[in-house]
């Protein structure tokens, strides 16, 4: 007895669904996971580096706001690295070391930026502290990231989601 005819629209596990179109140049489903757990990692090792000038230009902003001088903040802010001059040095000397630099991944769905934004916040919470808290650090670190960008997908042009 012959296999029975596939149903309309059957397409083999190891074929793209049609109408498939790749992006071109960025990575593919388990890749793509990949490549956005990396970028979120990496992220993180750039906000804990540069939490001096993240909390400087804070400072500063408060002090604008509040009448009072800017002049310590501000030079602090001039003086040290952003996180994206950070991650930006560590994607250089990566392409130092492998030839070609590569570029962070960009998130292609919700699910994937929120992924991203809670992985940036691992790094910080390893670093914070001792080994007796380690879990409710990282489980609370990426509890903040993704809601942030959770908002930050539900509300895209409000103030709170930028």
């Amino acid at each position: 007895m012959a296999d029975p005819a596939p149903p309309p629209g059957f397409v083999p596990i190891d074929q793209p669904p049609p109408g498939f179109v790749p992006i071109s140049g960025q990575p593919q489903g388990w890749n793509a996971v990949a490549a956005n757990a990396l970028t979120g990692l990496q992220g993180g090792v750039g906000n804990l580096l540069g939490l001096p000038n993240t909390a400087a230009k804070l400072a500063g902003s408060a002090s604008g706001a509040l009448g009072l001088p800017r002049g310590p903040a501000d030079f602090l802010a001039q003086h040290t690295l952003s996180p994206d001059e950070i991650n930006q040095g560590l994607y250089n000397a990566s392409g130092w070391l492998t030839g070609t630099t590569p570029q962070p991944y960009t998130p292609q769905t919700p699910a994937g930026r929120i992924g991203q934004a809670a992985l940036g916040n691992v790094v910080p919470a390893l670093a914070s502290g001792g080994a007796a808290g380690l879990v409710p650090r990282i489980a609370s670190g990426m509890a903040g990231g993704a809601g942030a960008q959770a908002v930050s997908n539900a509300y895209p042009d409000s103030t709170w989601g930028r």
